[in-house]
């Protein structure tokens, strides 16, 4: 099917260079309190008047990359950690969804051109369900976090035009983790939304996140997480195991150490009632 037959497209250059289609203005959905202005992007970015419902269903949209993504040891752990650790600590709220490598598409009907796949992304606003992809119009919601762990082979799609779609979905903040430490001084890098743009922020050996709440440091090929209200670091699932297995060797050796005192004590208590049985019956015996 022509993606041009399902809308009308004026074509262009943004400021970042990359072209992009924009829908004809007068396909715009009212935006907000009925001003007639385009809607952001957490009010569905590139939603257009239509009425055609498969627009708007993932299955519509490609969940797969027909080209094979590939990633070191290293950079896999340090995207599953974040994802695992996000995940646990967003676990209570039902409407902040947390993800990693899941295609995100901003603009409605267009599944070639926006589209963007972060290694790891935190939206506000998304309820917790599984998702073949996130389409922002239908969920009133963005990647409002998106950490992207490079490497020197993708450092200029992260700085490029990755970093130029999640400036147009109105993304808050965004990190790069570099865990060979192949082209960040540091391995760290961070970029936080002022206007309309992703600039970057100076960070020292720990970074706080405003929208998470949390403390990030650079930890060998890792970007540790923090909660600064409790002062919990976040365990690897390795970590998790090492700690649940001292865990129970501590209680088993506890219980073990309660176990060999009882036991003291119960010969103890039977020594001390056969002595005390033994001078009873001494004392009953008639003299001689």
């Amino acid at each position: 099917m022509n993606r041009t037959s399902l809308q009308p497209e004026m074509l262009q250059t943004d400021p970042a260079g990359l072209q992009t289609h924009h829908p004809h203005p007068m396909n715009w959905v009212a935006g907000a309190r009925g001003t007639g202005a385009p809607p952001s992007a957490a009010e569905g970015l590139g939603v257009l008047n239509s009425e055609s419902s498969f627009l708007d269903d993932e299955d519509y949209y490609p969940y797969y990359s027909e080209e094979p993504v590939t990633e070191s040891d290293e950079h896999r752990k340090a995207i599953s950690y974040l994802e695992l650790s996000l995940q646990k600590y967003f676990e209570d709220q039902p409407d902040i969804y947390v993800s990693s490598n899941l295609f995100v598409y901003y603009q409605r009907g267009d599944r070639e051109e926006r589209k963007v796949s972060p290694d790891v992304f935190v939206s506000f606003g998304a309820r917790k369900r599984n998702r073949k992809s996130f389409l922002t119009w239908k969920e009133h919601a963005i990647p409002t976090v998106v950490f992207e762990v490079t490497s020197e082979s993708s450092r200029l799609s992260d700085q490029g035009d990755k970093r130029a779609k999640y400036t147009a979905m109105g993304t808050e903040e965004y990190y790069l983790f570099d865990p060979y430490g192949e082209w960040i001084p540091g391995q760290f890098r961070a970029y936080r939304r002022e206007g309309d743009e992703l600039v970057p922020v100076v960070s020292g050996s720990r970074f706080r996140s405003p929208r998470l709440g949390l403390e990030m440091e650079v930890e060998g090929p890792l970007l540790r997480l923090y909660d600064p209200r409790t002062g919990i670091r976040f365990l690897t699932p390795d970590e998790q195991d090492k700690a649940l297995r001292r865990e129970r060797e501590r209680v088993e050796a506890a219980q073990a150490e309660a176990e060999k005192a009882r036991t003291e004590a119960e010969a103890e208590r039977a020594r001390r009632v056969a002595a005390e049985e033994e001078l009873r019956r001494l004392r009953e015996q008639p003299p001689d």
